[in-house]
């Protein structure tokens, strides 16, 4: 049937789509937007003046030493994106704070109010961001004192459905899992038969959705991190899917039928008492896979920013030698 539209099409029919990227051109106007560290790194290497006016910013405002600190230039550089970002599209933009504050609640909550003030000074609509957190106990208590200031917050690296219960809890606008680190750590930990019906990925996350739909929970849901496009496919109706540009472009050549996997709730339960901080990690730590999984996110997520961080210090060491 020539009229069938193509698989990207049809997913959008049925849940909100993400692009994973820092740059700007990829970007349409329907778009949500996912902007990773990672993202950042690879777009500065391309586009030089985006940390060189983030430097020269840094140094108007904040530098009285001559200790140059990368962590307000990160800072800047993020609000610069937004700035590119956030008039080309409708939809909303997540962006990650500072990994090194992941068990520190006032350290999120003080970096969040910072960036939340950013926008609102460079006139950029702050409702539409979402402040990227990991879903540790501290994270989860920022995002809830954050959420009453109406600062939106997305619950990063949930694993475990204790995790996601606390993030529907704390009223966090989104949680996202990566949902290919759960499907890989029990494809090594736990080798078992796995196949499309049973992707380990897909069945937490699947799980998690189903259930904090039927308790009533506002929480989007978001799915990531995919190694392959069933993956997806397995999650459509998800609330949002984030894609690469290059799962993006594939989807769109696909013309075969999507079927929806994951529906609203069709009646709502009584909620569970609301989960304690004795709770979460007890029922964190007695999932291997979650627990371990949150420690290399947590891991590899300060390896990126120290990437960044370098970035900075070099560019700076450069401008200096050149001056």
């Amino acid at each position: 049937d020539p009229l069938m539209p193509n698989q990207l099409e049809q997913l959008k029919a049925f849940s909100a789509i993400a692009v994973e990227t820092a740059d700007a051109q990829v970007i349409d106007v329907s778009s949500n937007v996912v902007i990773s560290t990672n993202a950042i790194v690879n777009v500065v290497k391309q586009q030089n003046s985006l940390m060189t006016e983030a430097i020269s910013e840094a140094k108007k405002h904040h530098w009285s030493s001559y200790t140059p600190n990368p962590k307000p230039v990160v800072l800047l550089l993020t609000v610069n994106l937004l700035k590119k970002i956030l008039p080309k599209t409708s939809g909303h933009i997540f962006i990650e704070l500072d990994i090194a504050l992941a068990f520190d609640t006032e350290g999120l909550i003080n970096q969040a109010r910072e960036l939340h003030d950013l926008c609102r000074n460079h006139r950029l609509d702050a409702s539409r961001v979402a402040l990227t957190i990991p879903a540790t106990w501290p994270g989860i208590e920022a995002a809830r004192r954050l959420q009453r200031d109406r600062i939106n917050t997305h619950l990063s690296m949930v694993y475990s459905f204790i995790q996601a219960q606390a993030a529907g809890d704390a009223a966090a606008f989104a949680l996202s899992m990566p949902v290919d680190a759960a499907t890989r750590w029990y494809k090594n930990n736990e080798p078992a038969d796995y196949y499309e019906s049973n992707d380990p990925g897909v069945q937490i996350l699947s799980h998690i959705h189903n259930n904090l739909k039927c308790l009533g929970y506002n929480t989007k849901i978001m799915a990531s991190g995919f190694d392959n496009l069933n993956q997806l496919r397995a999650l459509a109706g998800c609330d949002y899917i984030s894609l690469t540009p290059e799962q993006l472009h594939q989807l769109s050549q696909d013309q075969t039928a999507l079927e929806r996997k994951l529906d609203k709730a069709t009646e709502i339960y009584e909620r569970p008492p609301e989960v304690t901080e004795k709770d979460f990690h007890w029922y964190l730590t007695s999932s291997a896979m979650a627990y371990n999984q949150l420690g290399n996110d947590i891991r590899k997520l300060a390896n990126e920013q120290r990437e960044l961080e370098d970035l900075v210090k070099q560019t700076i060491e450069a401008e200096e030698y050149v001056s």
